[in-house]
């Protein structure tokens, strides 16, 4: 752990990876408490860190250790409200509540209020009137994440395991994926627009199960209009949901540059780091900030980020998926302590003989481009060499 911020206030981090978060919180000015389900070996380079093996029901055990220190949530525990309203119970959750988080993820409730103001989201459908599965549609998890559970809806999709737990239907639109984030505050003001990311879904070269999660790339930048629609749909979600802090809308672009907002994510997101990074942000403080107004006075004190932003405005990550079963070498050339004001070209990495399964992440690859294309060449041109590497590896 940095020594140098044993005298910063603490904050308890928990999601299914936090090294983001805590890296993000570092440049905040903050101590990470963090606790996921890999305690990654550049997260225990920096943080204080619990690897917890009973996900997320053991999270309550390792938190009681720390009373009255804020939590702050991050990605799949959107999807555990009930656990969310225990931790709220005995310490500040500086986070979206059980009750406005539940009905945000409810994608039926969502589509009703996007309608309300004539904001096109694509249709969705309950298990009791499932669509033709004629692959126009996509069957899709109630309690997702990261794209875990989405398949096409077709003929092959019958033995599917998501149909074996909470379910819907959403028709499918064609187009890039995005990714919108915001802060909103508590009084129901405008919200802040930080920025837009590209989504990387299901990239092959990164070798990630159809539909899951890969990466991001940004700044990304659309037309005036998009923008402004972008802006409307946050303020009205916040409004309508009574979110607070941090969120994102993830969102299709389409080949007519149509708007097709999919699902909100009321929590610190994936693509956070990047708009971050990129352009010089401390969001955690500000994020901090709308749970204990007090903070905002701590601002002058940070530390400016080093962005690379000058020479390559644009910024990327990817995770790299294994395509294999095998063990991390004891020796793995992978520099574990990168600094936390700036952009490493490795994150997430894995601990000595670790065992990595087909399908799971290996580590985060990040780059930084002159362009959108630019940056995502580079992110597979580091993929390709990462798994060059590893080819080396024993299985």
């Amino acid at each position: 752990m940095i020594d140098s911020l044993n005298d910063s206030p603490p904050v308890l981090l928990v999601g299914a990876s936090t090294r983001a978060m805590a890296f993000s919180a570092i440049r905040s000015g903050f101590r990470p408490i963090c606790c996921d389900r890999f305690a990654d070996a550049d997260l225990q380079a920096v943080a204080e860190t619990h690897r917890v093996t009973e996900w997320p029901d053991g999270l309550p055990k390792v938190l009681d250790r720390y009373p009255d220190v804020p939590v702050m949530y991050g990605g799949a525990l959107e999807n555990a409200p009930e656990l969310l309203e225990r931790i709220a119970d005995s310490h500040p959750l500086w986070g979206v509540h059980a009750g406005p988080l539940a009905a945000v993820r409810d994608p039926f409730r969502l589509a009703s209020e996007l309608t309300r103001v004539r904001v096109n989201m694509p249709e969705v459908r309950d298990p009791s009137s499932p669509p033709e599965p004629d692959g126009t549609w996509l069957l899709k998890p109630l309690a997702g994440s990261c794209g875990r559970g989405i398949t096409i809806w077709n003929d092959q999709a019958a033995s599917a395991a998501t149909l074996d737990e909470p379910h819907y239907f959403q028709r499918r639109v064609d187009g890039a994926a995005c990714s919108a984030l915001f802060i909103a505050p508590p009084d129901r003001s405008d919200v802040r627009f930080v920025g837009i990311t590209r989504q990387l879904i299901g990239t092959s070269q990164l070798h990630a199960p159809p539909f899951a999660w890969c990466g991001s790339i940004g700044p990304m930048v659309l037309p005036v209009g998009n923008e402004h629609l972008i802006r409307r749909m946050g303020n009205f979600l916040s409004w309508s949901f009574e979110l607070c802090g941090l969120f994102g809308i993830d969102f299709i672009l389409d080949s007519q540059d149509n708007i097709w907002p999919t699902e909100v994510n009321p929590r610190y997101t994936g693509s956070a780091e990047i708009l971050e990074l990129s352009c010089g942000l401390h969001l955690i403080h500000d994020h901090a900030c709308q749970f204990d107004p007090d903070l905002a006075a701590r601002r002058e004190s940070l530390l400016p980020i080093e962005s690379p932003a000058d020479q390559n405005p644009v910024l990327g990550k990817a995770v790299l998926y294994s395509d294999r079963r095998f063990t991390i070498a004891a020796g793995q050339s992978w520099d574990c302590s990168p600094p936390a004001m700036s952009l490493p070209a490795i994150a997430d990495i894995p601990t000595e003989q670790q065992v990595i399964g087909p399908g799971e992440p290996i580590c985060t690859l990040m780059q930084a481009g002159q362009t959108q294309a630019d940056c995502e060449s580079r992110l597979q041109a580091a993929a390709a060499a990462m798994q060059d590497e590893l080819r080396a590896s024993p299985p």
